[in-house]
């Protein structure tokens, strides 16, 4: 069977990407109390996961040059999962990336005190609602295990 008899026949959690390649459109509907009329509204914001990035170094560099507005580029890339072809707990399920670059990191703040993990905020640009485009992001980000989570938001 394809799906996790966990969540069967409720749907997947909205925090899982899974979830996001499923049903993913781009308009959240929302109810209107007990009546039958209904309000559409587009989300301002998305979630994803890190699954690579770079090491601590090369973030400190980019946030440094970024920062100080420097002709210099250091080029840091995050490969973002927009969702996967199977549940992600099935074996071989295959991972969907979602397209964003051209990261610019203008803050990152310690989370826990461990040298390792990282609260990072800066400009991108993402297809996270469609198509290529300018977005704000923050993300938590592990540096020795390379993975987190991104949330986007439009500018």
């Amino acid at each position: 069977m394809w799906y996790n008899s966990k969540y069967w026949p409720l749907e997947w959690p909205k925090s899982k990407p899974f979830a996001d390649a499923l049903g993913s459109t781009f308009k959240e509907v929302t109810r209107m109390g007990n009546s039958s009329s209904f309000q559409v509204k587009e989300r301002v914001s998305r979630a994803f996961d890190i699954i690579d990035g770079p090491n601590r170094y090369a973030l400190f560099e980019a946030c440094l040059h970024a920062a100080a507005n420097d002709p210099v580029i250091v080029p840091v890339t995050f490969d973002v999962v927009e969702g996967y072809d199977a549940p992600p707990s099935e074996p071989g399920a295959w991972a969907m990336l979602l397209k964003c670059n051209s990261f610019r990191v203008l803050g990152i703040e310690n989370e826990d005190g461990s040298g390792e993990s990282w609260n990072i905020h800066g400009y991108c640009q993402s297809a996270a609602f469609g198509q290529l485009q300018d977005c704000k992001f923050e993300a938590y980000y592990n540096s020795k295990r390379r993975k987190g989570s991104i949330r986007f938001r439009r500018n």
